[in-house]
């Protein structure tokens, strides 16, 4: 017999769990909403990211609890990434070169990741490879008349 028909109507954080194999307990830390287009155009945006650079930035996301600047420590992250802090740095200065964050050191052991270029980005991520040559034709056209 299926929840559903156990419980009657279920509230939509059972109703997700349910998307997920059943188990209400999986989503007990949280979750993050992304962006369809994030997930499939990092690796093909104009100014490519790794995949460990695109982790840091879902981790980043999760302590984005409203409209402020999330600010995890580079030590937290490389806890959670299992990696250590100075290559959360690397990761982090390299987001900033391509424009993806803006840093700011905060007073003691944090730093301020400001998402605003990441979220300005997103919509302009190649959802394909062949999207992607696209809007690079598109461009080169463009250039030439």
């Amino acid at each position: 017999m299926e929840l559903k028909d156990q419980f009657g109507e279920l509230p939509k954080d059972l109703r997700i769990a349910l998307r997920w194999g059943g188990d209400p307990d999986l989503f007990r830390d949280g979750f993050l909403v992304v962006p369809i287009r994030l997930l499939r155009g990092y690796a093909l945006a104009k100014k490519s990211l790794t995949t460990s650079e695109a982790m840091l930035l879902l981790e980043i996301m999760t302590f984005k609890w409203g409209e402020q600047a999330p600010y995890p420590s580079y030590e937290r992250l490389g806890q959670i990434m299992g990696v250590s802090a100075r290559m959360v740095a690397r990761y982090a200065k390299s987001l900033e070169k391509k424009g993806y964050v803006k840093l700011s050191r905060r007073q003691g052991t944090s730093n301020e990741f400001d998402l605003t270029p990441l979220f300005l980005r997103i919509p302009r991520m190649p959802l394909t490879r062949a999207e992607d040559e696209a809007a690079i034709r598109g461009r080169d056209e463009g250039e030439t008349t």
